[in-house]
């Protein structure tokens, strides 16, 4: 004798159930080997930038990553290229604000600027000090994940070298600006408060100096 259909009904759902719960956790190992493998993954590829301390040096860092390529040379490229802009973001950033803590801190320099100039004069000089070093940055390590192919690269720029960078930018932007009148200090003034601002700077820990640019 068959069954009623109420329970040929009610079998069929059941056997949808143990069928959802037996193939869920499948679904869920993925995400666990994915958890796995980021644990056995370098700690750098989870931040897009960030300034650190290597030894005695201080240094910003960027990551840089492309997704699986059969042309691994265009997938290297690509990874480096979003390094490079990721690390050149960072020290616009750095820059900019170095640029509007000496202008605060100096205000009586800069009475005869106007918004949109001190605008200007600020992303002239991070401007600047960016397009000088990014093509100094170098390659500092790399990874290529070994279940979904996907590579990252980390690169790597000294601190010190962005700082001196900045130094020697504002001095060029100053005697810009005295020519046109727009700043009002006499030169030795100027570069004792700028020398008080890189002995500021230098005496800051990488992790100051991170939060700073609000590293990834």
């Amino acid at each position: 004798m068959a069954p009623p259909h109420s329970l040929r009904h009610g079998a069929t759902s059941l056997l949808l159930l143990i069928l959802t719960v037996v193939v869920t956790p499948s679904c869920s190992s993925t995400g666990s080997s994915d958890l796995s493998t980021s644990r056995n993954s370098p700690e750098w590829i989870s931040r897009p930038s960030r300034v650190g301390d290597e030894g005695r040096e201080r240094a910003i860092f960027a990551v840089g990553m492309a997704d699986t390529n059969p042309n691994r040379s265009m997938q290297y490229s690509q990874a480096r290229s979003r390094a490079r802009t990721e690390l050149a973001r960072t020290v616009n950033v750095l820059v900019q604000s170095m640029v509007k803590d000496y202008m605060e801190s100096n205000r009586d320099y800069y009475e005869s600027m106007d918004t949109a100039t001190s605008v200007e004069y600020t992303q002239d000089i991070s401007r600047q000090v960016t397009q000088q070093m990014i093509s100094g940055s170098k390659q500092w390590d790399d990874y290529h994940d070994p279940i979904d192919k996907t590579y990252f690269v980390l690169f790597r720029m000294d601190l010190d070298d962005v700082i001196l960078s900045y130094r020697d930018q504002m001095n060029a932007a100053f005697r810009r600006e005295v020519t046109r009148k727009r700043i009002k200090v006499d030169a030795d003034d100027f570069e004792a408060d700028l020398d008080k601002q890189l002995e500021k700077l230098n005496g800051m820990t990488a992790e100051q100096i991170d939060a700073l640019v609000g590293g990834g």
